[in-house]
C-alpha cells in the first residue's frame, strides 16, 4: 500500500492571501484582527486539504493566531 505525504506545506495559501493581506496591514488599510482571521482560514483551509494524507508537516505556520 502507498503511503501519501508531503515534505513541505506552503501557508501563504493558494493565491497568495497571507501576504496581500499582511502587505495591507503594513500599511494600515486593514486591522490586525483581519490578518489574525485570514491566519485561521488559511490554517483550517490546509489542515482540511491534508486531512487523507498519511503524514503532513508540523508547524506550517509561523506566527501565532492565538487571541490576546
Amino acid at each position: 500500500m502507498a503511503t501519501i505525504h508531503n515534505l513541505d506545506f506552503p501557508r501563504i495559501g493558494a493565491k497568495r492571501e497571507l501576504k496581500f493581506v499582511l502587505e495591507s496591514y503594513w500599511k494600515s488599510e486593514s486591522s490586525r484582527d483581519a490578518f489574525k482571521d485570514l491566519g485561521v482560514q488559511l490554517r483550517k483551509r490546509h489542515c482540511d486539504y491534508q486531512a487523507g494524507f498519511d503524514l503532513v508537516p508540523v508547524g506550517d505556520f509561523a506566527f501565532s493566531t492565538t487571541r490576546y
